[in-house]
């Protein structure tokens, strides 16, 4: 309202109110003198203010048509000319009726819900002419306190819509709100000194500026609900995933940045020099704010979902600066402005969370080094339980590692997260060889028996007692072989548990291999993947420690199960039972039908790719097997010239049984290459004893005085294998021979 609202008006309206037919003109009078600002002791009964001033308002309001309240009558000039003879009456004049008709043009704009902006443009045209009244006026107290309740009713009106011009206007309405909320300050800071000093009236730009802060403030309030402005949230379906509110909350403030440049820019550039500026810096520390309580909310949780949120938000920071720096060519708008610097945030929170996943990792490692039991976790995945929950992990880790770097290029997370792999699949490859039991191959060979010389006494004495058995055993000795070998008819895989964890071990590691070989490729530069190529590692590859480590242990762990799966789990058959106590009744088929079953068990318990290394290391041990039967095979082996065909037939069927394991299996190449070697000492077997002798005393360089090394290199020119020939030779010159230049003792 226009006026005050003390005791004594508040009285008089009151008593306007209730009584409608007849007033007390004595209570009108009294009411009237306590109202009266002129220091007369009588005054008539319109004499004085505020009554006056009141009577006058309602005289002018009568310039509107009744029948529309937005529509001011054709005959008003008449009409005005008629109303301006009632100032001598009345105590006014000319600037006090330009005060009086401003704010009635003022209260009717507001009334009828500011929906005629030709009353708001005759609202501003009366008030320049008050503004120039305001500067030629004396000092008269009625006037000013007119003019004061009247600007400060206009200016707390203005203002209430323009600190938050987003809700309440658009660029059609705004301009003549802001130039009336400017012409009222101006007015009031200059005019009426009074006023200025008791509130805090600004002008120019910093009132303008002042608007854009609180209206760029309230509509980002109504994004989010937590916000300290206040007001009802848009967001409340969005709460239950932050992500999603965030990229929301982000794309929303850029739109109400784009609407500050667009719309509401070009209005209030004519009082601010940069607008724009000033609105992305607000909105840019209000999200800001925002963006901190969901960062500090993450607790180290990355997918996609987060990155499209913390690129939003980045996005929304370059939008904002470049906005600010585009409306301010100095820059001091975005000097303002604190970055989000979400690249930080981003490698700090991938630090933190590839920290937690490696402390998973090691977790693994350690209940792997306590519980793991390397039985298949399935048919389909025939590997440790432990080692698919690491790679899986690391495999996880990495690809979500490298999305967030096509986001976010940062080479030291990558090589931070390569270096942890790389370390945790080292340790895991050599806890895994560590564990296998016997610590080499060699703890799977038997000792070599110590050098002695046979007789044909040995092989009568032994084949007597091949004949006293089968005498005791019924009597008839071809029913004793026809149960021997019903019972080989019947023969089962002699792989032992032990052996098929070490198979598992062999499929875990491959597994691995796999895994790192695809993750190292994940991981490598686009150029330097094509170099990549199987297991084999690039130059460039990120895991130069579990490479070595993970091939190592396969290394070992094959050929610790082919060496077991021999002369552990097969020795029964092979070793132990070959050519014991003659060659005629101990050949090689039934470690052969053993061998096929276990070939055959091994195929379907190790994954493909690793069948061949295994199959291969199978190899090299059976051949080991059959060499030393016949050169290290102790007292109960003893060979003549004649049984050499026999065993050149039973290395030719050894090496058969490898070259039929399936194809693709061992190529026939790398079997000709490994049987070389034995197919040149089972030669040396047929060799007359004169010959082997002429041989040995070649190769030794003549030197027979001590007995050479005893070693397992088996080689049909090297002078060990040649003496441990002579040694199993059963004949009286080889026996001369020994007993001559080595004095060696007879067997017992």
């Amino acid at each position: 309202m226009l006026l005050d609202r003390s005791p004594a008006v508040s009285s008089l309206s009151e008593m306007v109110r209730s009584t409608e037919l007849q007033i007390d003109i004595r209570t009108l009078s009294a009411t009237v003198m306590a109202l009266a600002w002129r220091s007369v002791e009588v005054c008539h009964w319109a004499d004085g203010y505020p009554l006056n001033v009141h009577l006058y308002l309602s005289l002018l309001r009568a310039v509107f048509d009744l029948r529309d309240d937005t529509v001011v009558l054709d005959e008003v000039d008449e009409l005005l000319e008629l109303i301006k003879k009632s100032w001598n009456m009345l105590g006014l004049n000319r600037m006090i009726h330009n005060v009086c008709f401003t704010w009635v043009l003022f209260e009717r704009y507001v009334t009828t819900g500011q929906i005629e902006p030709d009353l708001m443009s005759a609202t501003l045209v009366m008030l320049r002419h008050v503004s120039e009244d305001a500067m030629n006026a004396e000092q008269e107290p009625g006037y000013s306190r007119v003019l004061s309740a009247t600007l400060a009713s206009v200016y707390s009106w203005a203002e209430n819509k323009l600190m938050d011009y987003h809700e309440a206007f658009d660029n059609t309405t705004m301009k003549n709100v802001v130039t009336l909320a400017v012409l009222a300050a101006e007015m009031l800071s200059q005019h009426i000194p009074a006023a200025a000093a008791g509130s805090s009236f600004t002008a120019g730009a910093d009132l303008i500026d002042c608007y854009i802060k609180s209206s760029a403030r309230h509509a980002f309030a109504k994004l989010d609900a937590s916000g300290d402005v206040g007001g009802n949230s848009m967001m409340v379906e969005l709460e239950d995933d932050p992500r999603e509110t965030l990229m929301y909350v982000a794309a929303q403030t850029k739109e109400i940045a784009r609407v500050e440049k667009d719309v509401y820019a070009p209005i209030l550039r004519q009082w601010h020099p940069c607008p724009s500026a000033i609105a992305a810096v607000t909105l840019h520390a209000c999200f800001g704010t925002y963006f901190k309580r969901f960062v500090s909310n993450m607790d180290g949780c990355l997918s996609s979902e987060s990155m499209c949120a913390l690129q939003t938000a980045s996005d929304l920071d370059k939008y904002l600066v470049q906005m600010a720096h585009d409306d301010d060519g100095a820059g001091h708008g975005s000097k303002q402005m604190i970055p989000y610097d979400v690249d930080s945030i981003v490698v700090d929170l991938v630090t933190e969370w590839m920290d937690d996943r490696l402390r998973i990792g090691v977790e693994c490692v350690r209940r792997a080094r306590d519980s793991e039991t390397w039985n298949p976790g399935s048919k389909s995945e025939p590997y440790a339980q432990s080692a698919v929950d690491l790679m899986k992990l690391a495999k996880v880790t990495v690809d979500v590692l490298m999305e967030i770097h096509q986001r976010w290029p940062m080479s030291e997370p990558l090589q931070y997260l390569a270096d942890g792999i790389d370390r945790l699949v080292h340790q895991y490859s050599s806890f895994l060889a560590s564990s296998c039991g016997a610590g080499t191959k060699e703890g799977y060979i038997p000792q070599l028996p110590p050098l002695t010389r046979c007789g044909q006494d040995k092989r009568l004495l032994h084949q007597l007692l091949l004949n006293l058995n089968c005498v005791a055993g019924g009597g008839n000795g071809e029913a004793t072989v026809a149960t021997a070998a019903r019972a080989m008819a019947r023969v089962r895989p002699t792989t032992s548990g032990a052996t098929q964890r070490l198979y598992v071990r062999l499929n875990t590691l491959h597994y691995m291999l796999g895994v790192l070989h695809s993750i190292d490729r994940s991981l490598a530069p686009r150029g330097q993947q094509r170099h990549i190529i199987g297991h084999r590692r690039a130059r460039s590859s990120s895991f130069d420690r579990s490479y070595p480590a993970v091939e190592a242990a396969i290394v070992h762990v094959t050929e610790l199960s082919g060496y077991r799966l021999v002369f552990l789990d097969s020795a029964h058959y092979f070793h132990q039972a070959l050519y014991q106590g003659g060659v005629a009744g101990a050949r090689i088929g039934p470690a052969l039908r053993i061998m096929k079953q276990n070939l055959a068990f091994l195929c379907s318990v190790v994954s493909d790719r690793v069948q061949p290394l295994a199959v291969r290391e199978a190899m090299k041990a059976s051949i080991e097997a059959f060499l030393i039967a016949l050169l290290a095979g102790g007292s109960e082996r003893a060979f003549s010239q004649e049984d050499g065909s026999v065993v050149v037939e039973d290395l030719a069927s050894l090496k058969g049984l490898f070259c039929s394991c399936g194809e693709g299996l061992v190529t026939k190449e790398v079997v000709e290459m490994e049987f070389a070697a034995a197919e040149g000492v089972v030669d040396l077997m047929g060799l007359p004893t004169e010959k082997l002798i002429d041989e040995f005393l070649r190769s030794s360089s003549g030197c027979t005085t001590t007995i050479l090394p005893m070693t397992r290199r088996w080689i049909w020119s090297d002078a060990n294998t040649l003496l441990r020939v002579l040694c199993h030779r059963d004949d009286e010159a080889a026996s001369r021979f020994l007993k001559k230049t080595f004095d060696l003792p007879k067997r017992r």
